[in-house]
């Protein structure tokens, strides 16, 4: 039969090395957690900079049929669409689109650079937490060895 002691210093064994295995586990499943939404960030990033692109394609597109229609009612009332007055009004009218496109362009990039930030600080956050399941299983290791050693009549 076996020694009450023996068996309680194996159950701690087992426990300890069960929790130390858990609290490693935790930590490289929330690292993972934290690198699977990086890479959806980093997506995110691409996807807004292509839907940006579209953004400015439309604001050009609608900028210059605006010009052609503003040549077209300059041309069709009688008005010299070479004139000083059309050409100003085509030109602003140009150079508003052109600040449109610039402000596209602007919160694209802004919002791409949120997303890939964020993408790097989960990247970062997931070695934390896999740093943080190793040194609580390195703790639990310890202490469970704490334990065994005093459950066995270490400290007497």
């Amino acid at each position: 039969m076996c020694d009450p002691v023996t068996i309680m210093a194996g159950a701690q064994i087992a426990g300890t090395i069960l929790g130390a295995k858990g609290a490693s586990d935790q930590g490289n499943a929330q690292g993972a957690e934290l690198e699977y939404r990086a890479m959806q960030e980093r997506q995110a990033a691409k996807q807004e900079m292509a839907a940006g692109s579209a953004r400015i394609a439309d604001t050009e597109l609608q900028g210059k049929m605006l010009e052609s229609r503003m040549m077209a009612l300059a041309g069709a009332s009688g008005v010299d669409v070479s004139s000083p007055q059309v050409v100003n009004l085509v030109s602003q009218a140009a150079g508003v689109t052109n600040l449109n496109k610039q402000m596209e362009l602007y919160n694209a990039r802004t919002a791409e650079k949120g997303l890939l930030d964020q993408a790097s600080a989960d990247v970062f956050s997931a070695g934390q937490a896999r740093k943080a399941g190793r040194t609580r299983a390195l703790s639990t290791i310890l202490t469970g060895g704490a334990s065994i050693y005093n459950a066995i009549g270490g400290t007497k």
